[in-house]
């Protein structure tokens, strides 16, 4: 079954391998232990954790221990357990020896000397064989929780106005420069037809209205009807 992983309960773990590391180091690593975060950055998926620290009046302090949200969702127990300890690591080598060891020699003997208690540490910047830790019910599940968290939400639907060629666009808001190129400029492959746009979400119609005494072609809009609202509903669904 696998562990519900939170701040708590990762700093828990971690707690677990700084006693190891003071129980070798005859130190005590509780006093400065920085903050438990667990980073939501979407973007974070190649550091699965990471140890910051703070500069205050030229000196280092530890600041923060952070797990992805990534690795959470996406690996098992065993591959959150390796970073954790690694983490910790990085930290327990920043208490004893000061900062600029990433992952160099002095940081590696502190993984060591900690796995000699029976905690097992990767001094490794990178994970090797990270597939194999991928949790299957992330595999099952994956497209379906990319859909949950990043719903496609269609606003914008340009139609042709005789027939039911369309194509819908994903937007927040379109400026109206994109609107009006959509309708000026976009035709129908079928009859050459210029496009109507329907925006969902406003409930609104827009179409080209050529004026012959300006000789330019300019925005219409106005409320959809229930008509209209019908088609583009069954548009959505087809």
């Amino acid at each position: 079954m696998t562990k519900i992983w939170n701040e708590k309960t990762v700093k828990e773990r971690m707690l677990q391998y700084v006693k190891v590391a003071e129980e070798y180091y005859k130190k005590d690593f509780t006093e400065n232990f920085p903050k438990v975060l667990i980073n939501e950055s979407k973007k974070i998926t190649r550091n699965f954790g990471m140890f910051r620290t703070k500069v205050e009046n030229g000196k280092y302090y530890s600041y923060s221990l952070e797990i992805s949200r990534y690795l959470i969702n996406k690996y098992n127990d065993e591959l959150i357990d390796k970073v954790i300890g690694h983490e910790v690591a990085h930290y327990i080598t920043f208490e004893l020896f000061g900062v600029g060891h990433k992952h160099n020699k002095v940081f590696k003997e502190v993984c060591k000397n900690i796995s000699k208690l029976g905690f097992e540490i990767d001094g490794s910047a990178l994970v090797k064989d990270s597939e194999k830790y991928i949790r299957e019910d992330y595999i099952e599940s994956k497209k379906e929780i990319k859909e949950i968290e990043n719903p496609k939400k269609v606003r914008y639907i340009q139609t042709c106005p005789e027939c039911d060629y369309s194509w819908h666009s994903v937007y927040k808001v379109a400026r109206k420069d994109s609107i009006k190129k959509w309708t000026q400029n976009w035709r129908c492959k079928k009859h050459g037809h210029k496009l109507v746009v329907f925006d969902i979400v406003e409930n609104l119609k827009y179409w080209s209205t050529y004026n012959t005494r300006t000789k330019r072609w300019s925005l219409s809009k106005k409320k959809m009807t229930s008509k209209e609202n019908e088609k583009c509903n069954n548009m959505l669904n087809s």
